[in-house]
């Protein structure tokens, strides 16, 4: 047992050099979640796609102005209790539905899919940003669309 761990001990040796020390505690340290609140993000990605299990998924990738990224992703689907697979396309319904402007009611998946793909990239949204109660080490943002971003101008009052 011993000889197998001494083994499994060496196995990186060849990349010591690749970060030191300080670089990885450095970078540790500079790594912060994106804090809760509203934001101004520009879509970059939208996609109906797949889980890694197979299940169907949206998601969608934003930039805030401070140049850090936000994920949502959305697992339709929930094959443990179906009751919920409704509730997490409603969901994923409002979303799309903010991303697009339009209140489009659900008819099915392939609809919904294809409204995802013919959505224009580099506009500019209101979002907000939350994490789950249990979600301490803010892992997890929820992200919010309010809708299109419009510019304030005199008398306007922010969302």
């Amino acid at each position: 047992m011993k000889k197998e761990c001494e083994r499994m001990s060496n196995l990186w040796e060849r990349f010591e050099n690749i970060a030191n020390a300080d670089e990885v505690a450095e970078a540790k340290s500079s790594y912060t979640p994106v804090e809760a609140g509203a934001y101004v993000a520009t879509l970059e990605k939208f996609e109906a796609t797949e889980s890694q299990s197979g299940l169907p998924m949206l998601k969608a990738q934003f930039r805030l102005l401070n140049n850090r990224v936000v994920f949502y992703n959305m697992i339709l689907q929930n094959v443990n209790n179906p009751d919920w697979t409704a509730r997490n396309i409603a969901q994923a319904v409002t979303f799309v539905n903010k991303v697009t402007g339009e209140d489009v009611e659900f008819t099915s998946l392939g609809d919904l899919a294809q409204r995802v793909e013919n959505t224009v990239l580099g506009k500019q949204y209101d979002i907000t940003v939350t994490y789950g109660k249990n979600d301490a080490e803010m892992k997890f943002a929820k992200v919010s669309v309010k809708g299109e971003y419009k510019e304030l101008t005199d008398g306007d009052v922010p969302f």
